[in-house]
């Protein structure tokens, strides 16, 4: 017996990825803007930027290994089903997703 869902959300993790990469982006142009970053290294922020970016980077390798060998994508294509349990419950492409987070985890570093 198959247990009823909600509906998903309508406009998923979007909205909130997209404020994210635009308040990043902003704190970055301040931060050119008011000379943080002439030298390439804002004080101060050298090790929790590294720690930060390990940590990105492992979250999308997490991700990806989940939605590559434990999905079972397969079978939803197989039976022209929509996947939207596991990691497909969070979010649509998540292969794609975790090689993003893994690209920006090694820029942070």
């Amino acid at each position: 017996m198959r247990k009823e869902r909600g509906h998903l959300p309508f406009f998923g993790i979007g909205p909130l990825y997209v404020g994210l990469v635009c308040g990043l982006t902003a704190a970055g142009v301040w931060a050119s803007d008011s000379g943080l970053l002439e030298s390439g290294i804002v004080p101060g922020l050298k090790v929790p930027m590294r720690v930060a970016g390990v940590l990105v980077a492992l979250a999308g390798l997490f991700i990806w290994l989940v939605a590559l060998l434990g999905s079972r994508i397969d079978d939803g294509i197989r039976n022209n089903r929509l996947v939207t349990d596991g990691v497909y419950a969070w979010c649509r492409n998540p292969l794609y997703t975790g090689w993003m987070l893994m690209t920006i985890g090694v820029a942070m570093l």
